[in-house]
């Protein structure tokens, strides 16, 4: 409706704009303010390299290989992304990882300019304003929800209420969807199963493949002690199977026909997922894996808040407390980071008579746990 290039373009500059706002923020709210703006840039610049894609390989045996090799050099940036941030945050001030982004949008400004098309869709129908509207409503209150139950629990009153609301207002624009004249999610689709399937595969490989990058960042950099950039590139081979199996993915298709490469695909990563779910520990190296070793200890209580609060809580917690007790905490939340275990916050009497609190609670963040033994540090520690 609007030209595509258009779109990309002021995609771009938003982009742009929102990224030196970032990099000159003088506050936390105006640094999260600054990056929901690179995130308005960000949803106006991907559909439409993807559209301007679509619409320039039309034969049907170009688009697969086109949007293959699409989707591949977007591989190799999530690749070198962590890498060169990584590097820039060892050696410069934080801020230049935004202003990093500056003259690569000033490239594609410019190139888009000079080599791309102006195209429309024909009989673009009228933006679905209250649709776009329902949607953010929607998902903000469902991913607030879901990550206030990380902080307290699922039975908190807050996060109910966060979820009902969720499942109200994306009922309400599931509704207006279906009878829109121009629905910015036309629910007819979800009746060819192919489509839904396809989408099905997507959104749970997606989900699977950030999680799992979320957690291996925080993991190898809080846990195993790797810096940005060490972590980065042992992240490298995720990002470079990925590279050669996006290239490989429409002749595999050509092969063996969609259906099977698209299960087999999800099969491998549920099989990938699977076994670091069994085998991942706080004390797993690299290449090879070492037996875990469980370390308890008894923490004030604001170091005890602290360390539930996330990983990153419990390191500065133990940086304040004495050598042998910062130790303690450190390996206690290390362990807890990949368990999955935490301690109840009252505690049975078997449990103490034991001394120890069975680990039934969570962890922030990474949804991991902590197990506590009330003997294991005394005043001679340092500790109250």
């Amino acid at each position: 409706r609007f030209g595509r290039k258009r779109l990309l373009q002021a995609g771009l500059f938003l982009f742009g704009a929102g990224s030196l706002a970032a990099a000159l923020s003088t506050s936390t709210e105006m640094l999260i303010a600054c990056r929901a703006f690179l995130g308005i840039g960000g949803a106006m610049i991907m559909p439409s390299t993807l559209s301007i894609l679509t619409d320039t390989f039309r034969d049907p045996q170009e688009r697969p290989k086109a949007i293959a090799m699409w989707a591949a050099v977007f591989a190799i940036g999530a690749a070198l992304g962590p890498v060169i941030g990584g590097y820039l945050l060892e050696h410069f001030n934080w801020s230049v990882v935004f202003y990093i982004n500056l003259p690569v949008v000033t490239m594609a400004l410019i190139g888009g300019y000079v080599f791309i098309r102006e195209s429309k869709g024909e009989g673009a129908p009228k933006p679905d304003l209250p649709g776009v509207v329902l949607s953010i409503a929607g998902l903000f209150v469902l991913v607030y929800g879901i990550t206030k139950a990380g902080e307290e629990s699922w039975t908190d009153s807050t996060v109910i209420i966060c979820l009902g609301a969720a499942v109200v207002v994306l009922g309400v624009f599931a509704w207006w969807e279906s009878r829109s004249q121009n629905p910015m999610l036309p629910l007819a689709f979800f009746k060819i199963m192919s489509f839904t399937g396809a989408t099905m595969a997507m959104v749970l490989t997606s989900f699977a493949l950030m999680g799992s990058m979320f957690f291996m960042s925080q993991y190898l950099q809080s846990v195993q002690g790797y810096s940005p950039v060490a972590s980065a590139l042992r992240m490298l081979p995720l990002a470079g199977v990925i590279f050669v199996t996006t290239i490989m993915s429409a002749r595999i298709g050509e092969m063996i026909g969609n259906k099977l490469a698209v299960g087999f695909g999800i099969l491998i990563a549920g099989g990938g997922l699977l076994y670091l779910s069994l085998t991942l520990t706080a004390g797993s190296a690299y290449l090879d894996k070492i037996d875990h070793v469980k370390v308890m200890a008894s923490l004030p209580e604001g170091a005890a808040a602290a360390v539930r609060s996330s990983i990153q809580g419990a390191h500065i917690a133990a940086g304040q407390l004495p050598a042998d007790a910062s130790r303690t905490i450190v390996e206690e939340s290390n362990s807890a980071f990949t368990s999955g275990q935490t301690w109840k916050p009252d505690p049975t009497p078997h449990d103490l008579q034991d001394g120890v609190c069975s680990p039934i609670s969570y962890y922030k963040e990474a949804c991991t746990c902590i197990s506590i033994h009330p003997r294991s540090l005394s005043s001679a520690d340092g500790l109250p």
